[in-house]
């Protein structure tokens, strides 16, 4: 449920834009969507090379685990935010001199910053109840977090175009982190 929850939201985006807002809008937000990934895939691979150690440390001593992952969420609530905007803005300077036409696409990168903060928080947060074993609250978070994106999208993106489509994005990420 989780994987095609993922896939879904990697991909409706996309098709709101170039359906709802125009075939231009939708490659530049396409583009956007990619360099963001890397942030999102930066993330991903963290909290995936910790998950062993957070689902030994919550098998054998669970009185520790909420420790370690209070230390780990605190280090993202206080430095995600700087270090999502100064990685998204690395990626955005290696690429942006390969394409300069696609300077819109650049311009709406740092409104994904907030999505990209809360998606670090979740991730931290769903391998560590998976590591704990509690897989019904992490699909819950996942279908929430669907339920709250679809609508989003669908009318900020009829609306604002671009601007919707990131909302919903971050709508998402900050709904999968509740």
């Amino acid at each position: 449920i989780t994987t095609s929850v993922f896939v879904l939201w990697q991909r409706l985006d996309q098709i709101a834009v170039s359906y709802l807002a125009g075939l231009e809008s939708g490659g530049y937000y396409g583009l956007a969507v990619r360099l963001v990934g890397v942030p999102i895939l930066a993330a991903s691979s963290i909290s995936f090379a910790l998950f062993p150690d957070i689902q030994r440390i919550g098998r054998d001593a669970p009185e520790k685990l909420q420790p370690i992952l209070g230390a780990l969420l605190k280090a993202i609530w206080r430095y995600g935010i700087f270090a999502a905007a100064l990685l998204l803005a690395a990626v955005a300077l290696l690429v942006a001199p390969l394409a300069p036409k696609f300077w819109p696409a650049f311009k709406i990168l740092p409104c994904f910053v907030p999505g990209i903060w809360a998606y670090w928080l979740q991730s931290i947060l769903v391998n560590a109840l998976f590591g704990s074993r509690k897989f019904r609250p992490v699909v819950r978070a996942h279908l929430l977090a669907f339920a709250l994106f679809v609508p989003v999208l669908g009318a900020g993106t009829w609306l604002l175009g671009m601007m919707g489509a990131i909302l919903a994005f971050n709508v998402f990420c900050v709904g999968m982190a509740l």
